[in-house]
């Protein structure tokens, strides 16, 4: 089967799903917006103020490049089955064009439509629409599906008892200041990132000014036992930190209590935390991670995720 994905980078994420399509013996393309052939740079100020003009109307220079190097690329091609995640970042015209050379046109919202409502304008040209957000599938009627597994390495690997978060300075940040000063308060040990593109002087944090993508991340999921997951106020679904936690059996400090609703919620490997009344208890960061029920962790793996949204079981 000849499939062709187009998505962000995502830290790398998308790499995965590509990598078990390859393993399960399928012709696999995929284009990143951020990497040759479809990242475009600017020549000058007043083209990209060109092109912010153009936004009005949905057909900016970038997205017009995309357009015509995507028609280019897929020029003798025809797909089974296409997979775009933000398709925000592609227009009407190339939309059309795609569900015209395959039989089978998917998006996934990596975003919640809250916090990236302009995806909402792009979602009718799909044949199917998928969320992870259990609110955007009740409201306008897309498909749930959470998020995957993306590694696994990590899990016996020689880890020291602290908490780890890596995550930008956004509305989040009052919530993860108050977590480091409790946990420093409290003698617990932490390696908490922030990514700033302003400097800030903070030694709770060690503040980065470029973000970095999965295998640098990685350099740091190896040594600690915990990750820590801060929901943005408009999130209900589950981050790609909860699976990494999974996949990689460390325990989970989170403040999204919604994760309770799902099966593998064990309070053994995930507390969550209530901001109003922070406190993290000795006992959950003494005793052992409790491995999951294998028949339920095989669910929420890249193979069965993406034989799920593309139809292949």
């Amino acid at each position: 089967m000849k499939i062709l994905l187009i998505s962000n980078h995502i830290m790398g994420y998308m790499e995965v799903p590509r990598q078990e399509l390859e393993n399960m013996g399928h012709d696999v393309h995929i284009l990143y917006y951020c990497k040759w052939p479809l990242k475009f740079k600017y020549k000058s100020f007043g083209q990209r103020l060109i092109s912010f003009l153009r936004k009005i109307n949905g057909n900016s220079i970038k997205k017009k490049h995309r357009e015509d190097t995507i028609k280019e690329f897929t020029s003798t091609k025809v797909y089974d089955k296409i997979l775009v995640t933000h398709p925000q970042n592609l227009n009407s015209k190339t939309h059309k064009y795609l569900k015209s050379i395959t039989k089978d046109y998917i998006v996934y919202l990596f975003d919640g439509l809250k916090k990236m409502p302009i995806q909402e304008h792009y979602i009718h040209f799909f044949d199917e629409v998928f969320s992870y957000e259990p609110a955007d599938c009740k409201k306008h009627n897309l498909k749930f599906i959470t998020n995957f597994i993306p590694t696994e390495r990590f899990r016996n690997s020689d880890s020291k008892r602290n908490l780890f978060n890596i995550s930008s300075k956004d509305v989040r940040y009052p919530k993860l200041r108050k977590l480091a000063e409790y946990c420093h308060h409290n003698n617990i040990p932490t390696r908490f990132i922030l990514f700033s593109k302003k400097p800030l002087k903070t030694a709770l944090f060690q503040v980065i000014s470029c973000k970095i993508n999965i295998q640098q991340i990685d350099q740091h999921l190896k040594h600690v036992t915990t990750f820590v997951d801060i929901q943005r106020p408009e999130q209900n679904g589950l981050s790609f930190r909860v699976f990494e936690a999974m996949g990689n059996e460390k325990k989970l400090i989170t403040n999204n209590s919604h994760i309770k609703q799902y099966p593998f919620y064990n309070p053994t490997n995930i507390h969550v935390i209530d901001f109003n009344n922070l406190h993290i208890p000795e006992e959950f960061l003494a005793t052992p991670y409790q491995k999951t029920e294998w028949n339920l962790y095989q669910k929420y793996t890249a193979k069965n995720w993406v034989q799920d949204i593309l139809s292949l079981n």
